[in-house]
This record gives structure tokens, sequence and C-alpha cells, in this order.
């Protein structure tokens, strides 16, 4: 005796929801701040550097001359 297969077909919903077929902009401040607020902080730790170097000398400075 052989068995008999049945087939049954349901549909399956999508796994993420229906998204839209354009993108919404992007503004100019969120395009641009990121590298604004990596070349701020490039400053300011130049500016760091600076003083810290200048510092260093002038206590270099008084020990040997």
């Amino acid at each position: 005796m052989i068995a008999e297969a049945r087939v049954a077909v349901t549909p399956i919903p999508p796994l993420t929801p229906d998204l839209p077929f354009t993108t919404q902009p992007i503004s100019l401040f969120h395009r641009i701040w990121p590298a604004t607020g990596l070349a701020v902080a490039a400053i300011f730790n130049v500016a760091w550097m600076g003083f810290l170097g200048y510092g260093f000398f002038k206590l270099v400075e008084s020990a040997f001359f």
C-alpha cells in the first residue's frame, strides 16, 4: 500500500515591512557634522599639544640654561 502525498501551499508574509521606493533626503547638517566635529577635535588636539610642548620646553630650558 503506497501513501498518497498531499501538498498545501500557503502564502508567507515578508520578513520586512514594505519600504518606500524613495529614500528621505539627508539634511546638510547631518552630512557635515561628523567632518566638522573631527576638524574641531583635531584643532583642539594640536593646540593642546602646542601648550604642552611649550611648557615642556620652558621646564627643560630652565634646567639646562
